[in-house]
């Protein structure tokens, strides 16, 4: 059945993404390394905007930036439009985990793309868009 193999080629790709060596102090989860992409690449965020952007629970992003602030790679502010909310944003140390991390999974990319035919890329583009799309609007 073709679902059943969409399925099984998608969890492998999970697998091995979850077994990615993050090359930082300590190591770092997949999610913390979304999170600090995020927090780069965005205005600072709340941790509840955080967490919807991640896709987390609220839980999961408070302990999530508690470890990251832990190892000093982020650090809260107070909102200065509304005292009650922080505003999450990296350090230096954050800044720089993060490329390193960029560093390393675009050279893992280029030497997994490097391996594809001209038309399996296109297809990959053409099947992985689509499988966003729809999970994005399953949410």
């Amino acid at each position: 059945m073709e679902d059943h193999r969409l399925h099984e080629v998608f969890m492998g790709l999970v697998r091995l993404v979850s077994a990615w060596h993050f090359d930082t102090p300590g190591g770092l989860s997949l999610s913390q390394a979304a999170a600090l992409h995020t927090l780069d690449t965005e205005p600072p965020l709340s941790q509840q905007e955080l967490a919807d952007r991640l896709g987390l629970e609220k839980s999961s992003v408070s302990r999530l930036v508690g470890d990251l602030e832990r190892r000093g790679l982020l650090e809260r502010r107070r909102d200065a439009d509304n005292r009650r909310l922080n505003q999450l944003r990296l350090t230096d140390a954050g800044r720089a985990a993060h490329h390193g991390l960029a560093g390393s999974f675009h050279g893992q990319f280029e030497q997994w793309s490097a391996g594809l035919t001209a038309e399996e890329r296109d297809a990959l583009v053409r099947g992985l868009s689509a499988l966003l799309r729809v999970a994005r609007d399953d949410h």
